[in-house]
Parts: structure tokens; C-alpha cells; sequence
């Protein structure tokens, strides 16, 4: 992925309904780009999601966008799955998994880890074990407000 990509200004906050559908269906696009025949791409989403957040969607789109690619890029076969959910602490979830054996380590992308706490949340790695796949979790605040 681009990490090239400016990020606007930390003082502004360009605040959007965002709709998870036309999320979620652009990332879809995305994992069809990769093009890899020996991996399979699914997203679930839970019913408790709303349909629409408060939120920048250029730094949740740019977000979540560096991190399935970074996924994809890892994962020459096998499955990547994301899954939307709401946490018991009422912030929108997406986990990203990956069964390849390759490690996705994320710890060091502070562009994606910056634009997350921009969106009230965290970027933080559950699992990433060699030959065992790995998950990442991004966490926001699906009712941000200008600050």
C-alpha cells in the first residue's frame, strides 16, 4: 500500500456519515484487485453494525485500506476475513484475519496506527503466529465528534 499518502492537518476533522455497505463493498474491490486465485476473501458484518457512523472517511477509509492490503500482500493462499462488530464498549470493530503461515506483523506502521487514534481507536495485533495465521483488529469511535 501507499504509505505516501498525506494525511490531513491533525486540526482538522472533515466529519462524514459514512456508510458501512459502500465500506465494505469498496474493500471488497480492493481484495479483487489483488488477484489472487488461491486465496479467498470474505466479509461478515454483524447485525448489531449500523448502517452509517460518524467518522472521518478519509483516514477510516485510508485506514483500513492500508491494513487489508498489507493482509493481502502477506497471504499467497488461504483465506483473509473481515469482521464487523460492535465491541461490548460500544466501538465499531473490523477484524482482519489471515490463515496464511506467513506473519502480518503491524506493530510498525505508525501511518495506519496514527490515522486509527484519529478516529478515537486502536490498531492493535491479537494473533500473529508463523505457520498459524494472524489477526488484526482496528477499533473506532462510530460517533465521533469534532474536537
Amino acid at each position: 500500500m501507499n504509505s505516501e499518502i498525506a494525511v490531513p492537518p491533525d486540526s482538522i476533522r472533515a466529519l462524514h456519515r459514512v456508510s458501512i455497505d459502500t465500506l465494505l463493498k469498496d474493500l471488497r474491490a480492493l481484495a479483487a484487485t489483488a488477484k489472487k486465485s488461491a486465496v479467498s476473501f470474505d466479509i461478515y458484518r454483524t447485525q448489531n453494525v449500523p448502517e452509517q457512523v460518524s467518522s472521518d472517511s478519509f483516514r477510516l477509509r485510508q485506514a483500513l485500506f492500508d491494513i487489508v492490503g498489507r493482509v493481502l500482500n502477506f497471504t499467497d493462499q488461504g483465506e483473509v476475513s473481515i469482521t464487523v462488530d460492535m465491541t461490548t464498549q460500544g466501538l465499531l470493530s473490523f477484524t482482519v484475519a489471515s490463515t496464511s503461515p506467513t506473519c502480518v506483523d503491524m506493530w510498525g506502521e505508525s501511518i495506519s496506527r496514527r490515522l486509527v487514534g484519529f478516529l478515537g481507536g486502536e490498531l492493535k495485533t491479537v494473533i500473529s503466529r508463523a505457520r498459524e495465521g494472524s489477526i488484526l483488529q482496528l477499533t473506532i469511535d462510530p460517533n465521533l465528534s469534532a474536537s
